[in-house]
């Protein structure tokens, strides 16, 4: 069993309803939904999206989920928040969660386990330097050769317990610390699918297994409609996995 994480910032709020109906579509042996969200009182839509499942929704100010001193990250410090609040996140009852972004859907039916091993699914490939400057700050050395970002990833805190102890630290405050306040610029900084699928990949293969599947992404430099994101949805009803981003 496992729990699903969904992390947002108030220009993706409109769009949770629709990663919690699909999720209810395409998804199996859950037992909850978390939302952890900037601002979370001001987050007007829990009714609706609790209409989309008979799962229990907990919400959870981003603020009582980890503390982050904005003004030491050196390099996108919204951006690096949300990706510390994915990976540490220590909100659920299960050891596997699986992380859902606010703004796309899962379109088909997948399963996030093979056997005993935990799938990562592989979308669109691409490479960007940063991640890797960061993850060999880690002594992470070897890249899987394809981007393992792709929008979904099955965390298990065990495996997260490990990351920290690689890196020699207790708990997820020594990590900031020593990483995240102290080497962040526009040339190193991680991206937390990156780092941890390469962490399993350098240390772990045999408890993963790879897999591709079509993903489609979309997206405007400006919040969507309800509309606009139900037409990107109809458009590209073959697709796995469907993005609708918001890039401001």
């Amino acid at each position: 069993m496992y729990d699903i994480v969904i992390v947002s910032h108030n220009k993706d709020f409109n769009k949770i309803k629709y990663v919690v109906e699909y999720a209810e579509k395409n998804l199996t042996d859950f037992e909850s939904y978390h939302l952890i969200l900037a601002n979370s009182i001001s987050f007007t839509e829990l009714d609706e999206v609790k209409s989309k499942t008979n799962k229990p929704i907990f919400v959870h100010d981003e603020n009582d989920v980890l503390k982050l001193d904005f003004n030491r990250v050196c390099w996108r410090p919204n951006w690096i928040y949300q990706i510390l609040l994915k990976m540490f996140q220590n909100v659920t009852d299960n050891d596997n969660f699986l992380i859902l972004e606010s703004d796309g859907i899962i379109n088909k039916k997948l399963s996030f386990f093979e056997n005993d091993k935990t799938k990562l699914y592989l979308g669109r490939d691409a490479y960007w330097e940063p991640y890797f400057v960061f993850n060999n700050l880690l002594n992470i050395p070897n890249r899987y050769p394809f981007c393992l970002i792709s929008e979904v990833m099955m965390y298990d805190k065990k495996m997260i317990k490990k990351l920290l102890e690689h890196c020699n630290c207790e708990t997820v405050y020594d990590f900031i610390d020593n990483f995240i306040y102290k080497n962040l610029n526009g040339a190193c900084y991680p991206a937390d699918y990156e780092l941890y699928g390469n962490f399993l990949y350098n240390f772990y293969p045999n408890d993963i297994v790879f897999e591709h599947f079509n993903y489609s992404l979309n997206g405007l430099h400006r919040s969507m409609t309800n509309f606009e994101i139900e037409d990107i949805i109809k458009n590209n009803i073959d697709s796995d996995y469907i993005s609708f981003h918001t890039w401001i």
